[in-house]
C-alpha cells in the first residue's frame, strides 16, 4: 500500500501549475487498451487529479487529496465529502483522446440493488493549436453524462466552412463503469483537425487548451480548466515530442482519410463528370436550354464548367495519389511540404467546387465571357 501511495504522489508531482493557476498534463503517444477503464488503477501515476472547486482561484485548491486518490484508484468505497476526478490524455496516428475518471458514491451498492449508478456530468471544450498562437480559435462546447453515452448538447461558435469543421459528428464518446466510478473516453480523429496537427509545431513545448468541468457532488462543481467559456484560463495539454516515425504515421494516416473523403466527393452524383453524357443531341429539353441563359442544378451538367475547371481540378487531385503511394520514402521535410500542399486540396474539394462555380456563373452573368 505504501508503495502504491508513493507512486500516486510521484505522479501528482510530475504535473505542474503554470503561474500558480493552470493545470498542465503531458499527452502520451500510445494506443489505448480495450479495457481502458482499468488505467486509473493500473497506471495511476499517469493521471492528473488537479481538479479544484469551481471558481476557486487559489493554487492551494489545485491538488486533490492524495489519500482520496489512493483510496479510489485502489477500488475503495468513495466518500461523500470529495469524489476524486482525474484526467489522462493520449494520442496516436489515428486520433486525439482524453479520458476522465470520476469516482461515484456507492456505485457497487446501487448496482447490487438493481438501481442505476450515479451519473458523471461533464461540460467540456478544447482548443486545438498552440496556446501561444494569437489567432482567434473556435471552440466547440459540449456536455455529456455517463448514463447517456452521447453528447447531450453541443455548440460551435463559428459557422462550419473550409476553416471550421463540425467536430461532434466525428467525436466518439464511450463510458466504462468500474466498481466505484466511471471512465469516460472522448476521441477525435485527426482528419477533423487536419490543419491543426501538432506535428507542425515549430517549438518543442506545444500546448493545447482543455476545459473540463464536473458538475454535482457536495462541492457543486469541480474544474480542471477555469470557469465556463474561459478560454484564457483553460488547463494545458503538453503535446509529445514526436519522433520522426510518429510524425510520418500521423500525416500519412490523416492524408489517407482525406483521400477517401475526396474520392467520395469526386464521385458524388452532383460532381462526377462521367455521370453526365457528353452529347445532348438526343434530349430535346437539353437542346432547348442552349437558347436562353441558365444555371444547372448539378455542376457536372454544365459542360463548359466541367471542361474549364472541374476536369483539370480532378486531374490535379488524382495525381496526389502517386505521392501518397511513396510517402514513406520521402524525407520528413518532404513529407511535411507534401502534406501542407495537398491536404487542403483533398479536404476542401467541395468548397473549391462551390467557389469556382460561383465565380464561373458570376463571370457569365457580368458578361466577362
Amino acid at each position: 500500500m505504501m508503495k502504491r501511495f508513493l507512486s500516486v504522489l510521484a505522479g501528482l508531482l510530475c504535473f505542474t501549475a503554470v503561474a500558480g493557476d493552470k493545470n498542465v498534463a503531458q499527452v502520451e503517444y500510445r494506443v489505448l487498451p480495450p479495457d481502458f477503464e482499468k488505467l486509473p488503477v493500473e497506471e495511476t501515476e499517469k493521471w492528473h487529479f488537479g481538479f479544484r472547486p469551481y471558481s476557486a482561484e487559489s493554487a492551494s485548491f489545485l491538488w486533490s487529496d492524495p489519500n482520496v486518490i489512493r483510496d479510489v484508484t485502489s477500488g475503495a468505497d468513495t466518500s461523500d465529502k470529495h469524489l476524486a476526478t482525474g484526467l489522462y490524455v493520449v494520442c496516436n496516428e489515428e486520433e486525439f483522446s482524453f479520458l476522465v475518471y470520476g469516482a461515484l458514491r456507492d456505485n457497487a451498492a446501487k448496482l447490487e440493488k438493481g438501481q442505476n449508478a450515479e451519473e458523471l456530468l461533464l461540460e467540456c471544450f478544447f482548443l486545438p493549436g498552440d496556446a501561444d498562437d494569437p489567432a482567434i480559435e473556435n471552440y466547440q462546447h459540449f456536455g455529456v453524462t455517463s448514463q447517456t453515452p452521447h453528447l447531450r448538447w453541443k455548440l460551435s461558435w463559428m459557422k462550419e466552412d473550409r476553416n471550421v469543421r463540425w467536430m461532434f459528428d466525428a467525436m466518439k464518446v464511450e463510458p466504462r463503469y468500474t466498481s466505484n466510478g466511471v471512465v469516460l473516453r472522448f476521441s477525435v480523429p485527426w482528419e477533423v483537425l487536419w490543419d491543426k496537427l501538432p506535428v507542425f509545431s515549430k517549438k518543442k513545448d506545444n500546448h493545447w487548451r482543455l476545459s473540463v468541468i464536473r458538475w454535482g457532488g457536495s462541492q457543486g462543481g469541480e474544474t480542471w480548466g477555469g470557469v465556463v467559456h474561459a478560454q484564457s484560463r483553460c488547463g494545458y495539454l503538453r503535446m509529445p515530442d514526436f519522433t520522426e516515425e510518429q510524425q510520418t504515421a500521423i500525416m500519412k494516416t490523416t492524408l489517407l482519410k482525406l483521400w477517401r473523403q475526396y474520392q467520395l466527393c469526386k464521385n458524388h452524383t452532383r460532381n462526377n463528370p462521367n455521370l453526365v453524357p457528353e452529347s445532348v443531341k438526343t434530349n430535346r429539353y437539353r437542346q432547348s436550354l442552349a437558347h436562353f441563359a441558365h444555371t444547372w442544378a448539378n455542376v457536372n451538367e454544365d459542360r463548359a464548367f466541367v471542361d474549364q475547371w472541374l476536369k483539370p481540378a480532378i486531374a490535379e487531385r488524382d495525381a496526389i495519389g502517386k505521392g501518397l503511394a511513396t510517402f514513406e520514402k520521402m524525407s520528413l521535410e518532404e513529407q511535411k511540404a507534401f502534406y501542407l500542399k495537398n491536404a487542403p486540396l483533398l479536404a476542401n474539394f467541395q468548397y473549391d467546387i462551390d467557389d469556382a462555380y460561383a465565380a464561373f456563373c458570376k463571370a457569365k452573368l457580368m458578361g466577362a465571357e
